[in-house]
């Protein structure tokens, strides 16, 4: 066999060796599997609206442990002459601590929300955004204390006080139910 000859027989049996195994892998005919495409990250389940905030700021909230204070921080303090609570609301877009404070405090049953008084800085509502620490406290609307005394319902305005850099132009209004953790 001249060496040409030889050269092309090898040549031959390389390609036929090529086909064979690519046929056999699966590389003929063989669809290409999709290319994965990063996915967005997962977006938080949605908060259900148990409280909430219309108006300056929008969003749906559940009360929550604070994550940065004592688990007693959430707890009730009603006595005889006023009811002070501190309230940690979750939400769907910020957190935010929910202030009710009724000095002459009688019980469960309706207090009507009137515009804080200016001499004192005392608020009946307030709330503040928990991370920038913008506040807003009560002019008008209704507060209700339910009979456990941990729980009730409100329907409050409220007027922007200080903590953000740009001022809202409008009010915010907080409703639905409040509870004690």
């Amino acid at each position: 066999m001249t060496r040409a000859k030889t050269l092309l027989a090898l040549a031959v049996f390389a390609v036929c060796l090529g086909v064979v195994a690519l046929v056999v892998s699966g590389g003929v005919g063989r669809i290409a599997p999709p290319t994965a495409t990063p996915s967005a990250s997962p977006s938080p389940s949605p908060v259900p609206c148990v409280t909430t905030l219309a108006g300056a700021m929008n969003d749906c909230t559940v009360t929550a442990a604070n994550p940065g204070a004592a688990a007693e921080s959430n707890g009730c303090s009603a006595a005889a002459g006023g009811l002070h609570e501190v309230i940690y609301l979750h939400g769907n877009f910020h957190n935010y601590l929910l202030y009710l404070n009724i000095d002459g405090y009688i019980g469960p049953g309706d207090y009507i929300v009137r515009q804080s008084a200016a001499a004192t800085g005392l608020f009946q509502v307030g709330i503040r955004e928990y991370k920038t620490g913008a506040l807003w406290t009560s002019t008008d609307g209704t507060l209700t204390v339910a009979n456990d005394e941990r729980s009730g319902r409100l329907n409050v305005n409220l007027a922007y006080v200080g903590g953000l850099v740009t001022p809202p132009s409008i009010r915010l209004n907080v409703s639905g139910r409040w509870t004690c953790r």
